[in-house]
């Protein structure tokens, strides 16, 4: 390891938790598909016998000079410097599908103590947020050419930020005037755009959040690892978990397409934020690491959990689901009652209405027709005018 990686520590989520629903035999082949600073592998290789074998996947340098470490301490481990959306290769390699698989998906803690990873909205640093600085282009980059409707549809797709157009206006008026470059000068610019927020949890949270999955195409590896998995996890025996955090809009349409029916025994490790009961029970936990500030937890620090089999439901969340949907049901008929008498009152007040007008309008009509009567004109003349109708006898003098 590094003397860079090595003064960054960081606690694996629920450990426990995670080694028994992960491990399920001695001399089996895991697959740790982010591997960080091996802090579940340690822990699982503890579990493995001499001919268990554990193959450790990360695309992070530092984490990949950790991985080597321990391969060189430990012969059952080997580490590979990749996405985790390679399965397929990792099985060739051993020759052995996987009767483990973890995905602790997310940033974690060295990371984002690491102010010069860019992945922190805490502390100053280059606007990177790569998780291999050596591929592709940093977050910097990609915001200095990117239009202002994609780095909209980016807060919103992956951070479900609602204010997501107002940042991005902000953003492409800034970069006129300065480079956008640092980590500090986004999280205030984004403060500056849309205020304080939610009580406890800093602006920039879900936008950080957004260009991170962006930036490392992180659902892509993911829908890929997932639709790998059917094909290389073994049959019966196989068993896949995952600790995902529970920002993510179409998390459940991810999950949907590919933990698919016909899953050979495959035991799936889903999604929510729960309240976890007692060890060892079908359990739904959450938890975030001891010491972070919350509004920083990510998908490594907030490990969100719920196991089942065959499926992405449990059935208390199907209940509460159901409830939901009734409730809101209920609400929409209600207005919709609501609205119809509102209606119908409205529409009682345009008849009234309708028929004074037409009382008036037949009055106009009718004292139009008379305007231009004789009889009219000589009241009107006598009236205003003092005038009177000659005598036969009379000479009227007109002049000029």
């Amino acid at each position: 390891m590094t003397d860079k990686g090595a003064q960054y520590e960081h606690q694996p989520v629920m450990l426990e938790e995670v080694l028994d629903m992960w491990f399920s035999r001695g001399d089996g082949f895991y697959v740790d598909g982010t591997f960080g600073r091996g802090g579940h592998s340690r822990a699982l290789l503890e579990k493995l016998d001499a001919q268990g074998r554990l193959a450790g996947i990360d695309r992070d340098p530092q984490a990949v000079a950790a991985g080597e470490q321990l391969a060189s301490e430990d012969g059952r481990f080997q580490i590979v410097a990749s996405r985790f959306d390679c399965l397929p290769d990792v099985v060739d390699q051993v020759g052995r599908p996987i009767d483990g698989l973890l995905l602790d998906l997310g940033v974690s803690s060295p990371q984002l103590d690491d102010a010069g990873r860019g992945f922190s909205f805490l502390r100053d640093g280059p606007l990177d947020m790569r998780m291999d600085p050596t591929q592709g282009e940093s977050v910097a980059q990609w915001l200095a050419r990117a239009d202002e409707q994609d780095i909209a549809n980016v807060l919103y797709r992956y951070g479900d930020e609602r204010k997501s157009r107002r940042i991005a206006r902000r953003i492409c008026e800034e970069r006129k005037e300065q480079p956008i470059t640092r980590t500090l000068q986004l999280a205030d610019l984004i403060e500056s755009a849309i205020g304080r927020g939610e009580p406890g949890k800093h602006p920039a949270t879900r936008s950080f959040q957004a260009l991170r999955i962006h930036i490392n195409g992180e659902l892509d590896a993911l829908t890929q690892v997932l639709e790998q998995s059917l094909e290389t996890l073994a049959i019966g025996a196989s068993r896949h978990y995952q600790l995902p955090f529970s920002g993510r809009p179409d998390r459940e349409a991810v999950y949907s397409r590919s933990l698919r029916p016909g899953s050979q025994g495959a035991r799936w490790f889903a999604v929510g934020r729960r309240n976890a009961p007692a060890a060892g029970a079908d359990w739904q936990g959450y938890s975030c690491q001891q010491g972070r500030a919350e509004s920083e937890c990510s998908l490594a620090q907030c490990g969100v959990a719920g196991s089942g089999e065959g499926g992405l439901m449990s059935v208390p969340w199907l209940i509460r689901t159901l409830v939901m949907l009734v409730v809101i049901s209920a609400l929409a008929v209600s207005y919709s009652v609501h609205e119809a008498r509102r209606l119908t009152d409205e529409s009682q007040k345009l008849k009234q209405q309708q028929t004074r007008l037409e009382s008036q309008w037949s009055q106009l009509l009718l004292e139009h027709s008379t305007w231009g009567s004789y009889a009219r004109v000589e009241r009107l003349a006598r009236e205003k005018l003092g005038m009177k109708l000659p005598k036969t006898d009379e000479r009227v003098l007109i002049r000029p």
